[in-house]
């Protein structure tokens, strides 16, 4: 930010902040983002028909995200057996993690033989 001036850092922050503020004008112009089309994709997001719940701006924020969702959606089906098994029915349900064995409580809360999880399949 060339030609733009910073007060000075308040003493109790120069430690954390300093560093920071020293080298944030250099980053100007280098950042990986593009700051002109992140706007023009929030632009185009929000003259959609149907705008995203999220809008990811980048190639990094896609990635962590496809990351975050692929880890999501291998611990729900490693777990869904338990997960499903939470309801109400003639067969209770197990709080045993996957392969693992718990108690298995009846409508009532009583218990009830030991159970396998076995995973779905």
């Amino acid at each position: 930010m060339p030609g733009r001036r910073q007060a000075a850092a308040p003493p109790a922050y120069e430690v954390t902040v300093g560093p920071v503020r020293t080298n944030l004008p250099s980053s100007d112009g280098e950042q990986e983002g593009d700051p002109g089309k992140a706007a023009s994709a929030v632009l185009t997001a929000l003259a959609a028909e149907k705008m995203p719940l999220r809008l990811l701006r980048g190639s990094d924020a896609t990635g962590a995200i496809h990351a975050h969702l692929g880890a999501a959606r291998a611990d729900a089906l490693e777990w869904e057996t338990v997960s499903c098994g939470t309801g109400f029915g003639d067969q209770g349900s197990s709080a045993a993690g996957p392969g693992g064995t718990a108690r298995v409580l009846d409508r009532q809360g009583h218990d009830g033989p030991v159970h396998a999880a076995t995973p779905p399949g």
